[in-house]
């Protein structure tokens, strides 16, 4: 997914697209997540008390292991204002989104063991420990699917059949690993081919509270969401 277009919004409500494995306490099944993906500077970090869930896009595997980590000090101090933020949004959940469109091109590999995904799920752990943050959000796009709809033709990343029940098992750990407090969704395609081969459902569904709706998307430009 894109973090800004030509007119330069920086800040990407997602008001579908995200299955939330939150935590396991009890939900009001009419509640509406608001997510918002932002990847704009410091200084325009805006009003977010209409939204619920703010993603830091993104950070991503360091080099060829399957840990996660920030890629600049500039990064680590956008996040560090974003978990401010709480102060004056008490309701705020911040969490750091690991990948993006073309922010996971080793994934695949990545996860492929399950040393890997436990190496992976540490990571994150001690991420969200070290920023008291809310939770992770696993933009992998998208486990055994080389596209990322159903017109497109140019692959994306490297993918595995095996990836649908590693992406399972990578869930697992990270519920695991950070806690049935900890807010943990995903990143997940509203296109056809998605929906039928790219993840176990079922196994998915019973880890914990879980969420899907079909896709659609607005921007905003700091102070001027809708």
């Amino acid at each position: 997914m894109k973090a800004k277009d030509q007119f330069g919004i920086h800040l990407l409500l997602i008001l579908s697209g995200i299955v939330h494995l939150s935590d396991s306490r009890s939900h009001n099944a009419s509640e509406i997540s608001v997510v918002a993906y932002y990847a704009g500077g410091i200084e325009q970090l805006a009003d977010f008390s209409q939204v619920t869930h703010l993603n830091f896009a993104f950070a991503h595997l360091v080099g060829n292991t399957s840990r996660m980590g920030m890629d600049s000090a500039s990064d680590i101090e956008k996040l560090q204002k974003m978990v401010g933020l709480k102060t004056r949004f008490p309701h705020l959940k911040v969490l750091v989104s690991m990948g993006g469109r073309t922010g996971c091109e080793t994934c695949s590999d990545a996860f492929s063991t399950a040393e890997g995904r436990e190496e992976f799920a540490d990571s994150a752990k001690q991420l969200v420990d070290q920023f008291n943050l809310d939770g992770l959000d696993l933009d992998w796009e998208y486990p055994t699917v080389r596209l990322d709809n159903d017109i497109d033709t140019e692959p994306v990343h490297k993918t595995s059949p095996a990836d649908r029940e590693h992406f399972t098992d990578l869930l697992r750990r990270l519920r695991t690993a950070l806690g049935e407090n900890a807010t943990v969704s995903f990143a997940a395609g509203a296109f056809q081919t998605y929906l039928e081969k790219a993840l176990e459902w079922k196994e998915v569904s019973t880890l914990t509270y879980s969420r899907f709706v079909a896709a659609e998307a607005a921007s905003c430009r700091p102070n001027h969401c809708r």
